[in-house]
């Protein structure tokens, strides 16, 4: 990375359009915590992208993140741990080892309906617009 370019986290839209309607430990998840949770995982699969092995610090995610606590945090890798996103392998002192499943992978575990809904957002939103010079804008 260049020196002078800030670092940023690229969202997968797939990941954005999953509606995660489900409990977890017999307790729903409410939005917030979906965004979060949405958050952390594309924190972490960027990592797994540019790094071999995935270890940051559960603190340190949360203060990038913007997200909260070590607390806030590691409830999110708890629910991704759930849901089958991420596995955690626990080392000793302050991070854990991470594997992280790619956005296909977790697709292919969603039911068919809701793959239809996400390729529909996917969809529509990768429309091209074509502006002529002097034409109002079509929205």
């Amino acid at each position: 990375m260049n020196e002078k370019e800030p670092p940023f986290l690229a969202i997968d839209y797939r990941i954005l359009a999953l509606d995660i309607k489900t409990d977890v430990n017999e307790k729903t998840i409410d939005s917030s915590t979906i965004l979060k949770l949405k958050l952390v995982y594309s924190y972490l699969l960027g990592l797994s992208k540019t790094c071999e092995k995935v270890y940051p610090e559960q603190a340190k995610m949360g203060k990038t993140l913007g997200i909260g606590s070590r607390q806030v945090v590691g409830r999110c890798i708890s629910l991704l741990e759930s849901l089958g996103w991420i596995s955690k392998t626990s080392r000793t002192g302050t991070s854990n080892l991470y594997t992280v499943k790619t956005v296909e992978q977790i697709l292919e575990g969603i039911p068919r309906e809701v793959k239809e809904e996400e390729k529909e957002f996917h969809d529509f939103n990768t429309g091209i617009v074509l502006i002529e010079d002097n034409d109002d804008l079509p929205w």
